[in-house]
């Protein structure tokens, strides 16, 4: 599990007949965190561990050189997710509007995209779309107004976007024709017709 306590800190307790002569730590990074603990009553705490996800060996000696060890996974995050960037694809197929979501997350990595509308009546978890770091929702009833967006990572860290505008028009406009002169019964006509064609929108959006 993930951890995103800007104090975090691993107790140690070590006992000995014989005397405890040293308690010691390192990780396994690339460039390792290293130090010593220093015991009261027997109990001491190791603090000030960069995030990341590795591997963390404590060392305990006795007054006279035995050893023990004992090794435990640090994962810490305590960076807060990003919201890079978001864009709306109308789909006027389907009358939806699919919106993408661009958010990254350098250590646990992003665990969820949530919105929701200003009026709450459309909510939910985006989904992965098969691009890195993309993750896709669809708005399906007309909707004018803002929309809230939050990431949330594995470690629990929480970044929120408030008050971007969106427009949802699930309304295709509508076409009438209007022949000038009507064709006879078998479907033809021996002269020039006029077409008047009028195209109305009244869709949210209110335009074409």
């Amino acid at each position: 599990d993930w951890y995103n306590a800007e104090n975090f800190a691993v107790s140690v307790t070590a006992s000995d007949a014989d005397g405890i002569a040293s308690v010691t730590y390192t990780t396994d990074e690339a460039e390792p965190q290293t130090g010593s603990v220093t015991l009261s009553g027997g109990t001491g705490s190791i603090t000030g561990l960069h995030e990341g996800n590795y591997n963390l060996t404590v060392t305990a000696t006795d007054n006279s050189g035995n050893t023990t060890q004992q090794t435990l996974a640090i994962k810490l995050d305590c960076t807060l997710p990003v919201i890079e960037d978001w864009w709306n694809d109308p789909m006027p197929q389907s009358n939806y509007m699919q919106v993408t979501v661009e958010a990254t997350d350098e250590n646990s990595g992003i665990a969820e995209i949530h919105y929701q509308t200003n009026d709450m009546d459309s909510y939910g978890v985006a989904t992965p779309n098969g691009v890195t770091n993309e993750y896709v929702f669809g708005l399906y009833e007309a909707y004018q107004g803002t929309i809230a967006l939050w990431a949330v990572d594995n470690a629990g860290n929480v970044t929120f976007l408030q008050g971007s505008e969106i427009t949802v028009d699930t309304t295709p406009p509508a076409i009438d024709v209007v022949y000038s002169q009507e064709p006879n019964e078998f479907g033809w006509n021996n002269e020039d017709i006029t077409l008047t064609v009028t195209v109305k929108d009244e869709g949210i959006s209110q335009g074409l």
